[in-house]
């Protein structure tokens, strides 16, 4: 129900009236905001959640849809999983209309539905390898009633894994390669599948075009970072010498303001950085008092090999990477595993990673999450692990152009 017809009514009928319709008005309008900066009037709907924004007239409005991150795998030394698709819409022309916000779920970490699978000398095999993967992230689409005029953003791609050599998956932001082992005489990657060190690509759903309503749309992607065989084979093909010989360090996940950082000889790829909107700051600043610049779609950080510092998850709300110490036997958590942090400065912190299990990406921020490991007990089996972490699920935010003093507006935002 429109503001503008409370008020009608209110005249008509009299204050008895109010008490009730105010609250149905504000169970309708979750997180309808004014606020004013610079002689203009803004009327602001965020959405963590799907729901439906009702428009009775046609006003200009910016738009920002951010798909959610890719889930964690938990195959051994993951890279960590891309973010979703950001987009934004600048000064669209938006008609009367009810428009659907469907908001896509972070990816599900990986699983391995049988402890005893995860817990021998050669886990990945066959569906278990398989299994092993997180899945994609869900895509976010604001579209009209009748689904014409839609725009997706797409969902983050998966980490790879460095058993059976499991490529990363392409999405919104690509997913790291996972931790590689030595290239080989030729200076390619030790695998039949030598892309299997590669970062995966970003990708953006071809409904994004360049006007939407008459306003400009801006897609911000990026690809995952590669393993760190990628550099020793560069270094090989040279004439140089391998940085170090056990390459096992992963990528980090795309971010969709940078790409996901590459594996190093003595360190796992950091999550590519979220990108950060002008206007979707002011809005923060002046509506949820937020005075740091905020962050959208981060990357998870990549897992690396034992005493190698893992990636850490990139700015805007990345789940941080693992890893593990030298000495195994010993008595502090701290002791014996190597934890990579969460990102900050998104509206969500990005989780550190939790012993051998990859951070969680930060929910509501597109986020992906970060890379696991493993660890050889003195039986030379692999420590189980059985469920990776979630990716971070995605955010709308619809910002409406008001006239330039506070004025009756004919909208509303319905669960």
């Amino acid at each position: 129900m429109a503001l503008t017809r409370i008020l009608d009514k209110l005249v008509q009928v009299g204050p008895g009236y109010l008490d009730q319709t105010l609250r149905t008005y504000v169970t309708e309008n979750r997180d309808f905001t004014l606020y004013q900066s610079n002689n203009k009037t803004y009327a602001v709907y965020t959405y963590y959640s799907s729901g439906n924004f009702i428009l009775e007239e046609a006003k200009t409005a910016d738009i920002l849809i951010v798909g959610g991150g890719g889930g964690g795998t938990i195959g051994n030394l993951s890279g960590g999983s891309g973010a979703g698709d950001v987009i934004e819409v600048q000064n669209a022309t938006l008609t009367a209309d009810l428009y659907k916000v469907e908001i896509g779920a972070g990816g599900a970490g990986g699983s391995i539905s049988n402890p005893a699978d995860a817990n021998t000398a050669n886990p990945y095999t066959g569906a278990v390898a398989t299994a092993a993967l997180g899945s994609e992230g869900n895509d976010t689409i604001f579209s009209t009633s009748i689904d014409t005029n839609q725009i997706i953003a797409l969902g983050g791609g998966v980490g790879g894994f460095r058993s059976d050599d499991t490529l990363a998956t392409d999405g919104g932001s690509g997913g790291g390669a996972g931790g590689g082992d030595i290239v080989d005489a030729t200076g390619q990657p030790a695998s039949a599948t030598p892309d299997y060190s590669l970062g995966a690509n970003n990708t953006s759903d071809a409904t994004v075009t360049a006007t939407y309503y008459g306003g400009n749309v801006f897609s911000y992607t990026n690809k995952g970072g590669d393993s760190d065989a990628v550099l020793n084979a560069v270094l090989y093909a040279n004439g140089g010498i391998y940085q170090d010989m056990n390459t096992y360090q992963a990528g980090g996940g795309g971010g969709a303001g940078e790409k996901g950082e590459a594996g190093q000889g003595k360190k796992g790829g950091k999550g590519g950085d979220g990108v950060t909107l002008s206007w979707v700051n002011e809005v923060f600043q002046h509506v949820y008092r937020v005075n740091n610049d905020v962050y959208w779609g981060a990357g998870g950080g990549g897992a690396a090999s034992k005493d190698i510092e893992p990636g850490n998850g990139g700015k805007g709300g990345g789940g941080g990477g693992a890893s593990t110490r030298q000495s195994v036997n010993t008595s502090t958590d701290a002791e014996t595993y190597w934890e990579g942090y969460g990102g900050k400065y998104g509206i969500n912190l990005g989780w550190d990673s939790d012993k051998l299990v990859g951070g969680a990406g930060a929910v509501n921020t597109g986020s992906g999450a970060g890379g696991s490991s493993r660890l050889l007990n003195t039986d030379n089996a692999f420590l189980p692990i059985t469920q990776g972490p979630n990716g971070g699920s995605g955010f709308v935010m619809v910002r409406v152009h008001l006239d330039d003093n506070f004025s009756a507006y004919a909208g509303s935002m319905l669960a």
